[in-house]
């Protein structure tokens, strides 16, 4: 990968592209609503304000292979 993979983000990513971890979060149920995600309690859920720019990047890499998991 290149050295500037992650250049112009402001935050640099550790574990995931939403503002909260799994552990931290479990248990509150999350739902779509005319393309929004809300949680348990009809709050907005947004994604870190860099996602497109990170999942962009990587795209552009070559021979990177990207997994995604869900629980």
């Amino acid at each position: 990968m290149s050295n500037g993979l992650f250049e112009g983000i402001t935050l640099k990513p550790h574990c995931t592209l939403w503002p909260f971890d799994c552990d931290v979060y479990e248990g509150h149920k999350l739902h779509k609503r005319r393309g929004t995600v809300l949680d348990s309690d009809g709050g907005e859920v947004l994604v870190c304000n860099d996602s497109s720019y990170i999942l962009n990047s990587i795209k552009d890499e070559k021979d990177v292979l990207l997994a995604c998991a869900s629980r």
